[in-house]
């Protein structure tokens, strides 16, 4: 097997903690070092009075998220000066453009509530004077002689403690109730976190509750966003156009009731992301261009005579997927899944617009037997299975009733589920500080995900990121480099 540089990674972050007096004095390893120092934290809404009282229901695509845990997502980026120069010179602005941009994404300032027409029936509620706007925290690292070291090991796609990353992830738990009277506001749906690491660079946290939108909507409102920041000026009216009319998702076979009563079993959970193991850790992976050709071209040839569209997505979830349950070490005869979601905006009939600002997506599925993963023909197996799912997706909304239950049916195998995609545009988010030097998808850590991206550095790219325990992510890594080092000796594979 052969042995690469991102094994024994943690070695160096730990060497500067352990030297820092600061942080030795309160842990010795890096797992509970308190990694930041909070500056403020308030309240960011659009302007008053610019958003009349409005409710906007949940949809069957919206409410099978209402359980489950938010997803979490951290921008790097290079910021060669002091935490005071943030202070005065951008953060004035990047809070009046969030307050801008939510003029037209207002859904991310509402209050998440039942209706108060039927105790099963929620909905997103914005008015000036009862909704929870977005929280919006400052903080920077805690030691200031240390920050360029730490900030470039968490901007670094090798192995990093969870534990660490997650230091710089808002939170959307309700606010401690200590503090009254006044009564405390209802939690947020939409959290951010911008962490300072004077001189060297800063990073955006976001969390979002996923009943309130899927990816593809958020990432729209963070470019938004980031456009409105880095002009110093309220974005383009054309990128601001934002259609949440919920009406123009059909329910004739009451589809909500059958996902609200599946996803009530979930209710004892916070929803705010379960613990995380203290051996976790997160690493990225990318694959060039070339690499992604490669792998086409190989499935392309030795797949079985029944054509599928061999797209970068399809061998990008093979990869994943045979990388994921080698690490897993699955037993011969286990089923294993893998659960990926398709955009129904196009689906619809009509179609929904592509500004549309909510849920619109549904679950595929690509079933194996875990035992073919393992072989010379691994990735084509699960490129097979990948492209029939998704060539069985079909136009039509029939079979979505049955979403829930696919779910429940495979929970007893191994099942790996698929955040992002690389059409999201994740490194387009530019604040006036440049391109992101890293975007991962925390959440995935706790989830059992696999977070999907462009890469950074080519068009063609694409990046992989998971989190797992560090014996598993050693096994990850080793099949990443084997992969890759046979790509390179022999494309044809």
């Amino acid at each position: 097997m052969i042995q690469h540089p991102f094994t024994n990674t943690t070695a160096r972050i730990k060497l500067l903690i352990n030297s820092s007096p600061t942080m030795a004095s309160s842990s010795s390893s890096s797992s509970s070092l308190s990694l930041v120092r909070l500056i403020e934290t308030c309240r960011v809404s659009p302007p008053e009075g610019s958003v009349a009282p409005t409710a906007v229901p949940l949809t069957f695509f919206d409410v099978i998220w209402l359980y489950l845990p938010p997803v979490e997502r951290l921008f790097f980026y290079p910021f060669p000066h002091p935490t005071s120069h943030f202070l005065s010179s951008f953060l004035p602005s990047l809070k009046s453009s969030l307050s801008l941009s939510l003029r037209s994404f207002f859904p991310l300032a509402a209050l998440l509530r039942p209706s108060p027409d039927a105790s099963d029936r929620f909905e997103l509620f914005f008015s000036d004077a009862t909704s929870p706007g977005v929280r919006f925290t400052v903080a920077e690292c805690s030691d200031a002689q240390n920050a360029a070291g730490l900030f470039d090991h968490l901007a670094d796609g090798r192995p990093r403690e969870v534990s660490l990353l997650r230091q710089l992830v808002p939170s959307l738990a309700p606010p401690d109730c200590t503090d009254s009277p006044p009564p405390p506001r209802p939690p947020p749906v939409f959290a951010v976190q911008v962490t300072v690491f004077p001189s060297r660079g800063l990073v955006v946290g976001t969390a979002v509750h996923h009943a309130v939108c899927d990816g593809s909507s958020i990432m729209r409102f963070m470019r938004c966003w980031s456009a409105s920041a880095a002009a110093g000026a309220p974005a383009p009216a054309a990128a601001a156009v934002v259609v949440v009319d919920r009406t123009l998702v059909p329910d004739p076979h009451d589809v909500y009731s059958t996902f609200y009563e599946g996803v009530s079993e979930m209710r004892g959970s916070d929803g705010h992301g379960a613990a995380t193991a203290a051996d976790r850790v997160f690493a990225s992976f990318t694959l060039r261009k070339r690499h992604v050709q490669a792998l086409k071209d190989a499935v392309s040839a030795r797949a079985a005579a029944s054509a599928f569209h061999c797209s970068t997505v399809v061998v990008t979830f093979a990869f994943a997927f045979v990388g994921y349950v080698r690490a897993k070490r699955a037993a011969a005869g286990e089923a294993a899944h893998m659960g990926f979601a398709a955009d129904f905006r196009s689906r619809m009939r009509p179609p929904l617009p592509a500004e549309y600002f909510g849920n619109c997506v549904g679950p595929c599925f690509a079933d194996v037997d875990a035992a073919d993963l393992g072989g010379d023909d691994g990735l084509v197996v699960a490129a097979e299975a990948i492209g029939r799912a998704i060539g069985g997706l079909g136009k039509s909304l029939e079979s979505a009733r049955d979403w829930l239950r696919g779910f429940k049916s495979r929970a007893a195998g191994l099942i790996l589920t698929v955040a992002g995609s690389p059409k999201f545009g994740v490194y387009g988010v530019d604040f006036g500080w440049g391109r992101p030097a890293k975007v991962e998808v925390v959440s995935v850590a706790n989830t059992g995900a696999v977070a999907v991206a462009e890469s950074r550095d080519e068009e063609g790219g694409v990046e992989v990121g998971l989190g797992l325990p560090r014996n598993e992510m050693d096994v990850f890594q080793n099949y990443y480099f084997d992969t890759l080092k046979c790509l390179d000796d022999h494309p044809q594979l």
